[in-house]
């Protein structure tokens, strides 16, 4: 939704917002896929339904979160959505969201505030949150101006607050 708002609003085709749209789907299921794994957070239902890994295996919840991932990049690479600047553009800002110093980062955080002796406190718990599905948000937001060579700083202000409320409530 945040891809399509956004890209609306500087003008983009629905088109050319398709695939970093997906990209961003394919990244979510990954993400959820491997955070319910026995080591992450160790969940047998999301939705009410029996995760990948106990519905499948183990084995396939991750191979079918690494393809999701791949998949995400290469629709990135697509030459519908623009220049190869543009393109690289956009790669670049979902590898950095979506990656060590985001998603995965996030996450890493998550896991060790678990284990640790005194519970993190708020700057901390902030960081954490923004790192996780807050950094996929911010990219979400975001794209829209990247495809249309504009400064996405404004919406990634908007979205770095929008992906705290959301964690906040998740």
């Amino acid at each position: 939704f945040l891809v399509y708002a956004t890209g609306a609003m500087f003008g983009v085709s629905r088109t050319t917002l398709d695939a970093p749209a997906a990209a961003v789907e394919c990244i979510h299921a990954y993400s959820l896929m491997h955070d319910d794994l026995p080591a992450m957070d160790d969940d047998d239902l999301r939705r009410g339904l029996p995760t990948v890994h106990v519905q499948w295996s183990e084995a396939t919840a991750i191979l079918a979160g690494d393809a999701l991932q791949s998949l995400a990049f290469g629709l990135l690479s697509d030459d519908r959505i623009g220049t190869a600047e543009t393109r690289m553009a956009l790669i670049a800002g979902f590898a950095e969201a979506v990656g060590a110093r985001g998603m995965v980062w996030g996450q890493a955080l998550d896991i060790a505030a678990e284990t640790a002796i005194a519970p993190p406190d708020l700057v901390a718990i902030k960081r954490m949150q923004q790192a996780k599905t807050g950094a996929l948000i911010q990219f979400s937001a975001t794209a829209g101006a990247v495809l249309a060579g504009q400064d996405p700083e404004p919406l990634a202000e908007y979205a770095r607050n929008l992906g705290l409320a959301f964690q906040i409530q998740d």
